[in-house]
């Protein structure tokens, strides 16, 4: 398998990437089962009685394939975690992370911040470097309670998580994103 397809095989799009294909396969057993009863109680709709128990078998492979994604975040968090134990308590840059771990940067960003959301690990991203420093909490900044303008704070905010950030900052100190 080529790199390539394999960071694409190792791509993290969120931490309920795999409860659309649940959510789809439940619409088509819910399908299947209301031409069921339409068969049972021989009643009309759109045909649906005589065609609708048929979608048991998408629904069976909707079903399959989310459940293979469930099976393939939970590993991919776990490989992560076991590569973070290497890093505890010092500063690796993310793009070399990345690599080390055969993923795309955005993904394990992403990754890392449910991993840190969940508790399971502690990390901040330098502002100016956008190296991450694990080990060290991430605390957001204190919300102000009017909003001001770019020129009165001096801040601005990330355009990938929303956080309001230095203006100097050349990284999101949350998401690792870049700013500029």
């Amino acid at each position: 398998m080529s790199e390539k397809r394999f960071m694409v095989e190792r791509r993290y799009e969120g931490r309920n990437q795999y409860l659309g294909a649940f959510g789809l396969g439940a619409v088509f057993i819910t399908v299947g089962i209301i031409s069921i009863i339409f068969a049972i109680f021989k009643i009309e709709f759109l045909g649906l009685r005589t065609w609708g128990f048929y979608l048991f078998i998408p629904a069976f492979f909707i079903i399959i394939g989310g459940i293979s994604t469930f099976a393939k975040v939970k590993r991919l968090k776990r490989e992560v975690l076991a590569t973070l134990e290497n890093y505890k308590n010092s500063r690796v840059n993310a793009d070399d992370l990345a690599k080390e771990l055969m993923m795309e940067r955005p993904s394990l960003m992403r990754l890392l911040i449910d991993l840190r959301t969940d508790g399971s690990t502690k990390f901040r991203v330098d502002a100016k470097t956008g190296e991450i420093i694990f080990g060290e909490a991430f605390t957001p900044p204190a919300i102000e309670k009017e909003v001001a303008t770019k020129e009165a704070t001096g801040t601005v905010f990330c355009p990938q998580c929303g956080y309001r950030i230095s203006a100097d900052s050349a990284f999101c100190p949350n998401c690792g994103s870049s700013v500029q």
